[in-house]
Order: C-alpha cells, then sequence, then structure tokens
C-alpha cells in the first residue's frame, strides 16, 4: 500500500515537472509582443536580452509626422542614431482602425535615414504604425507603435453649373442646378444670387436630388443680368465656391423712332437720316436700316440706348422711297420696325438745264451753300 502511494507521488510530480517545463518553453520561445492582435518585434532592451558579443543596439529615431492629411503622400521617416553599420533592413507595418496590417520595407535616403511613403485614403480613421529595424545578427529593434491623426484638408469639387433655360424674355421659371462631390461628405450647399439692382439673396434651402446633384427652382420677374454661383462646405469645414454664371430675363427695346432727314434728293447724291431707340435694361443695341431700295444695312453698333445715331444712303435711281429701321440689344433680342419716312428721288433729265434745275431743287430744300461742292459733280 506505502509503495502504491509512494508512486502515485511520483507520477504526480513528474506531471508538475513536465507541466512547468513545457510553460517554461512557450515563454522562451515567444519573442514578440501581441499589440491589437498582431506580433510586432521585441525590442531586446525590453526584456534584458544581450545581443552576440560585440554587437551594440540599434536605435531607432521616429521622424514621422503625427498628422495625416487625405489624398496627400504620407512619409515615415526613421533615423538610426547608433549602429548604423550594423543595419541589415528597416521596414515600417502600418495600419487603420480595425484594418489590415501593411508591411513595407523602407529605403535610405542618407546613411542613418530610412523613409518610405503611401498615398492616405479618403478616410478619417486615424492610422497606427510602428518603425523595426534588425541587424547583421538578425536581432529585431523597434519604435513602439504610435498614432496618426488624420484630417481632410480637400475642398469640394463643383462642376456643371447651369441655368436653364439661361435667357428668356420676361419673366419666367429659371432652373439653377449643379454637380458636387467631395472625398468624406457634403455638409451645406449654399446659392448666392445677385439680382440686376445688385441685391443678394442667399438660398439655404437647395434640393439634393441625387448623392452628388443639387438644383433650385424660382419664378423671376425682374428683367435683367442675374449673377449666380455655389459655395460648398465638406463635414470637415473645408469650402469652395463655383465661379460666377449668369442668365438672362429680357424684354426687347422698344419700337425706334421713324428715321428722319432729307425728304427728297438727288440720284447718287448721299442723304444723312437719324433715329432712336430706348432699351428698358440699358443695354446697348444695334440697328438695321431698310432703305426701301431693296437694299438692307448690316446690324450695325452697339449703340447706347435713347441716343441719336445717324446713318446715310445713296440712291441710285428716281423714285420714292420708304425707309424704316430696327433695332436688337445685345442679347439678340428684335423690336419691331419703326414707322416709315417717305424719301423722293425726282427724275432728272441729262442736259445742261435740267442739272441746274436740279442745283435749284437742292438749294430749296438745303439752303446750305457750304454743300454746294457737293454737286460739282453735276457739272463734270
Amino acid at each position: 500500500m506505502e509503495k502504491k502511494r509512494s508512486s502515485s507521488v511520483c507520477m504526480f510530480l513528474r506531471l508538475v515537472l513536465v507541466t512547468l517545463l513545457f510553460f517554461m518553453l512557450c515563454v522562451s520561445s515567444v519573442s514578440s509582443a501581441v499589440v491589437n492582435g498582431g506580433y510586432y518585434p521585441e525590442n531586446i532592451e525590453d526584456d534584458g536580452h544581450q545581443p552576440s558579443q560585440g554587437v551594440t543596439p540599434i536605435v531607432i529615431k521616429d521622424d514621422t509626422q503625427s498628422t495625416g492629411f487625405t489624398g496627400d503622400k504620407f512619409f515615415f521617416v526613421g533615423v538610426i542614431e547608433s549602429s548604423v553599420s550594423n543595419v541589415s533592413s528597416v521596414c515600417v507595418e502600418y495600419w487603420f482602425e480595425n484594418g489590415v496590417h501593411i508591411n513595407k520595407s523602407m529605403q535610405p535616403i542618407s546613411n542613418a535615414i530610412y523613409q518610405c511613403d503611401f498615398v492616405v485614403s479618403h478616410s478619417l480613421n486615424s492610422m497606427y504604425y510602428v518603425i523595426s529595424a534588425n541587424d547583421l545578427e538578425d536581432n529585431w529593434y523597434n519604435t513602439g507603435i504610435e498614432k496618426v491623426v488624420i484630417q481632410d484638408n480637400d475642398m469640394p469639387e463643383i462642376f456643371n453649373c447651369m441655368a436653364e433655360p439661361s435667357y428668356l424674355i420676361g419673366g419666367g421659371l429659371v432652373t439653377i442646378s449643379t454637380k458636387i462631390s467631395d472625398n468624406i461628405e457634403v455638409d451645406e450647399v449654399l446659392l448666392y444670387i445677385i439680382y440686376p439692382d445688385e441685391s443678394v439673396e442667399i438660398i439655404r434651402d437647395v434640393d439634393n436630388l441625387t448623392r452628388s446633384e443639387y438644383c433650385y427652382n424660382y419664378i423671376f420677374v425682374e428683367t435683367g443680368v442675374y449673377c449666380y454661383y455655389f459655395v460648398v462646405t465638406d463635414s470637415s469645414g473645408n469650402s469652395n465656391s463655383s465661379e460666377n454664371k449668369y442668365f438672362v430675363l429680357n424684354s426687347a427695346p422698344d419700337k425706334p423712332t421713324a428715321p428722319f432727314g432729307q425728304c427728297r434728293g438727288v440720284c447718287g447724291i448721299s442723304l444723312d437720316y437719324s433715329s432712336s431707340v430706348v432699351d428698358v435694361e440699358g443695354d446697348q443695341v444695334y440697328f438695321l436700316w431698310d432703305w426701301g431700295d431693296g437694299e438692307f444695312s448690316e446690324w450695325l453698333g452697339p449703340y447706347v440706348s435713347d441716343k441719336l445715331v445717324f446713318m446715310s444712303h445713296v440712291w441710285d435711281g428716281e423714285g420714292n422711297y420708304e425707309i424704316r429701321v430696327k433695332a436688337r440689344d445685345v442679347y439678340g433680342c428684335e423690336s419691331p420696325w419703326s414707322d416709315s419716312f417717305l424719301v423722293i428721288i425726282p427724275h432728272v433729265f441729262g442736259g445742261l438745264l435740267e442739272k441746274i434745275s436740279a442745283l435749284c431743287l437742292w438749294y430749296f430744300f438745303n439752303p446750305d451753300f457750304s454743300s454746294l461742292n457737293v454737286f460739282l459733280s453735276l457739272f463734270l
């Protein structure tokens, strides 16, 4: 009985001894620390382990910035402060919150400075990293885990701004629309409208049709030129403005005054006439003259609204001619034709007596001796 008891005690002691040996082996075989589910080489100074004889421990200084920006390059920088010649390789492992761990080799940009970079994704999740180096004896050293705060410095993009229609006569419905994109999230969209009287209205209730499309519908009444632009702010406070765009609510120029000038003339002699027109918006205007003989002028101008405009014409044959004029503003809106003005070009015989008669006729309607030289051609 005593022999059996002694045997059981021995078995128990052996079991305890095996368990202790197994635990010690496990502890000694684990040479890395677990952080956030990943294993990282443990600095030899952490557990008092010394490198092989004659090997100086590598000291890594972390010169990496603590802030990164979405869409920009981010640089990891490590400076080897001791045992530079004993460095075998330098690498960095980085990851975002609950993200995949990525390992990258760092390249020397000088004798002791190592660097690598990547483009930060469009996410505001914090980033974590650790820089590690190993020596020629395969001993690992690291900086410890560091955190980088990611900020958004990308402005929203605004494109395809338009007003439909961009030109209309009188009041009417105008739709102002645009497309907007942001790498994170759009927070506020404002529409600024500058009226023809230079007053400014800020529209805050712009309709969001889809994720990127915005529009505003309104019936405008006041005629004139409207200026508009969008100001967009994202959730990070970055703002952007679109370029100024325009639309026009126009009205046609008034009916021009009937042409005024010489009511009788002579074939081949230039006669002068004038007219004016009022454009209610004060737009500059062009004139088109109908000379009653089948000839029309080009659109001439632009001229200032409500100012006399002068034009001359030469008729090649006798007859009665009704001349008239119409106006067009700079936006292409045309007035009606003016009332007509009758010009009489009488028949002139070819002899000397007839020419003298024509000269007398001219003087009767144009009693200005300073213009007599015009008629010297009658006697040539």
